[in-house]
């Protein structure tokens, strides 16, 4: 994955092994998304370095980080995050500005992925490998990455097991835009309200909107 440390966005990703092939066709995709001259920070990965040189030529200001932990701890807590011992910088090609050089962006948005993802949560049953799975995952993440939305938000879907979202009603000529809001229930008022909704052949909350209105028509 690459990502832009001033504006955050995902150029490109890759999902694959760290191989050759794949290295130099990640490589070749970030150089034909970008029209001006850049500076890039990788990993130690060795690939990078004639991946770069064969997509970017001179018209690029390189380094390498190579980050040094310290060994696993054994016994209680060896599951946690090794430390850093030390952090090296390294100049490859044409000018790169030490204090730009950093992979500190690009982890943290692998670690937003792999918590928001459960598949790419390592050490857990939800964990996976296979590229069916991980392919279409990793894309979505990306996405909310770059956008900071999901790509299913706004589809009006149940917010949480306690809350029901209210119907939205129809648009009306000239109204930009309907208002929705949330009610707090109890698991059996929910339940009350879903076998009503399902008797009257609706949605339940457009069964709960109907009930509202007509409870406020009779009122006023």
């Amino acid at each position: 994955m690459t990502i832009d440390a001033t504006s955050k966005l995902i150029p490109s990703f890759l999902v694959g092994k760290r191989d050759a092939v794949n290295t130099n066709a990640f490589v070749s995709d970030v150089a034909a998304r970008l029209k001006n001259r850049v500076q890039i920070s990788t990993d130690g990965l060795r690939m990078y370095v004639e991946a770069i040189d064969a997509a970017f030529g001179a018209n690029v200001d390189y380094a390498q980080v190579v980050k040094t932990y310290e060994a696993d701890a054994i016994g209680p807590g060896r599951y946690s995050p090794p430390k850093v011992a030390s952090t090296e910088k390294t100049p490859i090609s044409g000018e790169p500005i030490s204090e730009y050089v950093s992979t500190s962006y690009v982890e943290r948005s692998n670690l937003n992925i792999r918590m928001g993802k459960r598949r790419f949560t390592r050490l857990t049953n939800g964990f996976s490998k296979k590229f069916e799975w991980v392919g279409p995952r990793r894309a979505a993440g990306s996405y909310r990455g770059a956008c900071g939305a999901d790509p299913g938000a706004g589809s009006g879907r149940v917010v949480s097991e306690t809350r029901v979202r209210m119907g939205r009603p129809p648009k009306a000529p000239g109204d930009a835009k309907a208002s929705t809001f949330s009610v707090r229930l109890r698991a059996d008022e929910r339940a009350m309200i879903e076998a009503a909704a399902e008797r009257a052949g609706v949605k339940a909350s457009e069964w709960a909107r109907r009930v509202l209105l007509d409870a406020v028509s009779e009122k006023s």
